[in-house]
């Protein structure tokens, strides 16, 4: 055998035995399990009927090859869930948006008043407009959303009451979930109180706060029946709140494109769907839960909603100056554009 044949030969087999080696590393890597930091209690709905069927569901899209692990304790605080997955901490998190103040500036959009009335309906429509608008103001850095939704719209739950007039505000010391919703307190008179939810019961329960501007299904699902006296509606809410599932971005990217692309096919907007699908099952049960422990449950009046709907103007104008600032170019677009998907979702 001459020396360039015998050399060529040597060379294939080298080349197959480090193939064959390597194989089973790459087979190993493309198995990979990401932890998620849960900080909902276990018997919420949420966890239960949306957040563990999802995980299962991760798991049968990739034929194993992708699992989530539920860690038996919540990685750091709640309020600090992003920062935990972005650092990698966690792998996985459920994120309210209004839990830090300033990084989600775009998406407050979804925190304003008189939205809509469907929080299956909002849902879908937060995951477009993000796509479409709010996804070119890269405020899920070092992360990767893998649904954007909405709780149903927020309702007030208070002591005092019942709140027939919008004078009645004045003074009232109001529980809110994010920053978008402090000017709307300012300017009816109220005083806003940043809490998480986690808290509301014991706020509430001593008197710290005189009520609460929340989505319906807290009610029930923190235990806050009651502890309510009266609750008050508002077509199309109050405001609502802005809440993501995130996945650390390297740990998303260790996963191969063949299964991000199955995982993403059941989260998406459909994950976020099936959010909101499941907040409108809960907010009927938290109106329940108030009428069961003897509280009352009105429509706000014809007068006090047009009362509401000119004074909360105001959180549209805060948002386009944030919106603004934070780098999107035409905020009355995207909000008209957001309304607009909202309705056209509610009428199918």
């Amino acid at each position: 055998m001459t020396r360039r044949p015998f050399l060529r030969r040597a060379l294939a087999i080298a080349t197959a035995l480090m193939t064959a080696a390597a194989a089973p590393a790459t087979f190993a890597q493309s198995r990979v399990t990401l932890r998620y930091s849960n900080w909902l209690p276990p018997t919420h709905v949420l966890h239960h009927n949306v957040i563990k069927p999802w995980i299962e569901e991760v798991s049968q899209v990739t034929q194993g090859r992708v699992k989530i692990e539920v860690l038996p304790k919540v990685v750091g605080s709640v309020p600090t869930q992003f920062d935990v997955v972005r650092d990698g901490l966690a792998d996985l998190s459920f994120v309210i948006h209004g839990y830090t103040p300033g990084r989600f500036r775009g998406h407050e959009l979804l925190e304003l008043p008189f939205l809509g009335s469907d929080a299956e309906a909002l849902g879908a429509a937060a995951w477009r407009i993000h796509h479409k608008h709010l996804k070119e103001l890269n405020e899920f850095a070092g992360t990767v959303p893998l649904a954007i939704f909405t709780q149903g719209p927020a309702a007030l739950f208070t002591t005092p009451g019942p709140i027939e007039s919008i004078e009645q505000f004045k003074g009232l010391k109001l529980r809110v979930g994010g920053p978008a919703q402090i000017p709307l307190m300012n300017v009816i008179g109220a005083v806003a109180i940043q809490r998480p939810v986690s808290q509301l019961y014991e706020v509430m329960s001593t008197g710290v706060v005189d009520g609460a501007v929340l989505g319906r299904e807290a009610v029930k699902n923190f235990n806050l029946g009651r502890t309510i006296r009266h609750g008050l509606l508002l077509p199309g809410g109050f405001s609502n709140l802005g809440q993501s599932i995130v996945v650390n971005e390297r740990a998303w990217n260790r996963i191969s494109a063949a299964d991000r692309e199955a995982i993403m096919r059941i989260s998406g907007e459909a994950l976020s769907r099936r959010f909101g699908a499941q907040f409108e099952s809960m907010d009927r049960a938290g109106i329940e839960d108030v009428i069961a422990h003897g509280g009352k449950v009105t429509q706000a009046n014809p007068k006090l909603v047009e009362d509401l709907r000119q004074a909360f103007k105001i959180a549209d104008d805060a948002w386009f100056d944030k919106a603004k600032a934070a780098g999107l170019k035409d905020p009355q677009k995207v909000l008209a554009d957001f309304r607009n998907e909202v309705a056209t979702l509610q009428s199918k």
